[in-house]
């Protein structure tokens, strides 16, 4: 048999023994063939089977034939975890409540009110935008887009069989702990007296039945106008509060209210955003309707 060049006596040539090579590790045999007293192959060259050394030799081959590496990255992955987008995380949560509007009348009373009590205190409370008074029913919080239809259902089942009712403004007031006004409010009663316990009532029942989770805190009517920059600030606190004694009921006449409206809530630093989703009608008569319109 003829010999390779190079090839000691009692050895055969490369060619013609053709071990399997581990191509992975940079052209070394392995298994039977990987015993350097019998291949001629350096001993750090002869790995066990299937172990890829991390070696300076193996990164220059890398580096010298970037094809190979290349194609190892392009054969297809049996068992890659690929997947398609989850639905769930393109369902954003819409911060969202259930409130009744107000008149356009009304939010520039409640402005000119807020305006004087500024009067009172000045720089002491960061007042609300007239656009977004209103008298929130039920507060929802964070709720995703896919639970839209069954909050739309649970106030169109509040709404069901219900007649319009009147508002009729209140006095002014605050929370706070103590003596601290951390939140200004403008009060708000209705005609009839239990109207806003029941569609509230309704509301929540229909809301649970549904499994949609609300804030449920004792249920205060109100208009929010202001909030207090420093809360449980005493200064400022014992500067307004007088003048909330004093004042008398923020306006005159009254505002029917026909419908409940489902608001979206975008929190940014100039002030909240409220905008209507969906609106439930009381269902009523026309004739009613016509005698339940604003009044001053």
């Amino acid at each position: 048999m003829r010999r390779g060049p190079n090839v000691p006596p009692g050895r055969t040539s490369e060619s013609e023994r053709t071990p399997f090579v581990n191509r992975r590790s940079g052209g070394a045999p392995r298994g039977s063939d990987c015993d350097p007293r019998r291949s001629g192959y350096p001993a750090r060259q002869c790995q066990p089977q299937g172990l890829i050394p991390a070696t300076p030799e193996r990164r220059m081959t890398e580096a010298i034939e970037p094809s190979r590496a290349l194609v190892t990255l392009a054969e297809p992955i049996a068992d890659a975890n690929i997947t398609e987008p989850n639905a769930s995380a393109t369902d954003a949560p819409l911060r969202m409540f259930v409130a009744i509007e107000l008149s356009d009348s009304w939010r520039a009373r409640l402005s000119a009110t807020a305006h004087a009590l500024e009067v009172a205190a000045p720089g002491f409370v960061r007042w609300a935008k007239p656009s977004t008074y209103h008298i929130t029913l039920a507060f929802l919080g964070n709720q995703p887009k896919s639970g839209l239809p069954a909050i739309t259902e649970s106030l169109a089942e509040a709404a069901r069989g219900r007649k319009p009712f009147t508002l009729i403004p209140g006095q002014l007031g605050s929370f706070g702990a103590r003596a601290a006004v951390d939140v200004v409010w403008a009060g708000i009663t209705c005609q009839p007296y239990d109207a806003f316990g029941d569609v509230r009532k309704a509301l929540t029942n229909a809301l649970d039945a549904r499994r949609i989770t609300f804030d449920k805190s004792p249920f205060r009517p109100h208009i929010t106008l202001g909030r207090s920059r420093r809360r449980g600030d005493l200064e400022g606190s014992a500067a307004l509060r007088p003048a909330l004694k004093e004042a008398k009921p923020w306006a005159t006449g009254e505002q029917p209210c026909a419908e409940i409206v489902l608001f979206q809530s975008d929190l940014r630093p100039t002030g909240p955003i409220y905008t209507p989703l969906h609106r439930a009608p009381f269902f009523l008569a026309e004739s009613e309707f016509a005698r339940a319109q604003p009044t001053d």
